[in-house]
């Protein structure tokens, strides 16, 4: 058995880890309802598929065998193959986008990329490699700082979503939100 095919997401765990002093709070149904809205039972048959495959070729498989897209890099000779740089994206459509980008960025650098993303997507192990958490809600650890400062002193290709959200529907119109500084 490879060190991913027993990783579940598990939103309970997620939850007392992350407001353990709130955890007991939280109704029954509420959690049940989170668990449907961000399809815990989806991600965790997508994780078994994919099991034994991390960083770069995890989201490869994803945009190939899970969502069956064929992706164009429109402009690809205005990137550079050499060099470092930080790349920074709107994220209209959340998490495809960051799939989709991993995917193409990875390929062009030969999967050296790091993303800045919230600490709660530091919880799906298949991305750690290329994911560096960022605690948006509460204390930023020691450890994390040291992290990100890694992050950009390494030789890595930085990826970040300035805005931190997905954009929103604002009078029928898909806006991005004003971008944070890093």
């Amino acid at each position: 058995m490879n060190q991913h095919s027993a990783f579940r997401i598990d939103l309970d765990k997620i939850l007392r880890g992350k407001a353990p002093k709130h955890y007991r709070k939280i109704p029954r149904f509420l959690i049940s309802y989170l668990k449907r809205i961000v399809h815990q039972e989806d991600i965790n048959g997508i994780l078994e598929r994919n099991s034994g495959l991390e960083g770069v070729p995890f989201m490869h498989a994803l945009v190939e065998k899970e969502f069956n897209l064929t992706l164009k890099l429109k402009d690809e000779k205005n990137i550079p193959s050499e060099g470092r740089f930080v790349f920074a994206s709107n994220h209209p459509l959340g998490g495809l986008d960051g799939i989709c980008l991993s995917s193409v960025v990875g390929d062009k650098f030969n999967g050296k990329i790091k993303y800045l993303v919230n600490d709660i997507l530091y919880y799906i192990d298949p991305l750690k490699p290329i994911f560096v958490p960022i605690n948006k809600y509460g204390t930023q650890a020691k450890t994390s700082a040291k992290a990100i400062n890694e992050a950009y002193a390494s030789d890595n290709q930085i990826i970040t979503f300035p805005a931190g959200l997905c954009s929103r529907k604002t009078g029928g119109v898909i806006m991005d939100l004003e971008w944070m500084k890093n």
